[in-house]
């Protein structure tokens, strides 16, 4: 099916620029085409791949594809550029609008994890930096998994004992599943077979991720940094 994706590449007032390219993939076996271009910062893809219908993954595909050319472009320039889909349609007339939010991850409470959370990212860089990636995970699809898994992992770093080298450890990482009634399964089944090969650099070993995947891997690594907050919040200043 053919999809039409429109977005923009951040900063915007960086004005990128490069003229329309056209080129054959394969995606999960199927041989498809794309073409891509960007003006004064305005994305524009035609991406056409038999195997695929839903706007979600056409959404992640395009989204992959754009920055893959923008980061080259960036890699030329020496700047850092990223981008937003914002639009896709498809071909049949049906479209959706992609925002910033994950109406699934949001907390009921938000006010009150929102002034909790600012309190405590002023005083502690492992929540801090894991708050960082999280919130990278929920817009970078292709890295989800990995950013996820550090995210937890940097919150396991906070229950290094002194002295104790800069990794986490079996012991710690036992300390922070008593801490915070996390679960070791829970990790290693949803976050590190999306996460390893990323963190190994080996790119063309990394499993394709369902969006129930990805909301699972989020989900976990949100309710870990719940249970975190909610133990500093208990533990003595």
């Amino acid at each position: 099916m053919k999809f039409t994706a429109i977005g923009r590449v951040y900063p915007e007032n960086a004005a990128v620029w490069f003229d329309r390219l056209e080129r054959t993939f394969r995606h999960c076996g199927q041989s498809g085409r794309y073409t891509i271009e960007c003006k004064v910062s305005q994305l524009l893809i035609v991406w056409d791949c038999p195997g695929v219908d839903d706007l979600d993954t056409a959404k992640i595909a395009t989204d992959n594809l754009a920055q893959s050319y923008v980061s080259a472009l960036g890699f030329a320039f020496g700047g850092g550029y990223s981008v937003d889909i914002t639009l896709v349609i498809r071909e049949d007339g049906q479209s959706h609008f992609f925002g910033p939010k994950t109406p699934a991850l949001e907390f009921a409470d938000t006010q009150q994890v929102f002034r909790d959370g600012m309190s405590l990212v002023a005083r502690d860089p492992h929540f801090r930096f894991a708050l960082i990636d999280y919130c990278n995970s929920l817009t970078n699809h292709v890295q989800s998994g990995w950013y996820c898994y550090r995210a937890v992992e940097a919150i396991a770093c906070a229950f290094l004992e002194e002295g104790q080298c800069d990794k986490p450890d079996n012991q710690t990482w036992n300390r922070m599943h008593a801490a915070l009634g996390t679960s070791k399964q829970d990790i290693t089944s949803i976050l590190k077979p999306k996460a390893d090969p990323i963190r190994h650099g080996n790119w063309s070993n990394v499993p394709e991720t369902t969006i129930a995947e990805r909301l699972a891997a989020c989900q976990l690594t949100r309710d870990v940094l719940k249970k975190y907050l909610e133990y500093r919040k208990q533990a003595p200043q």
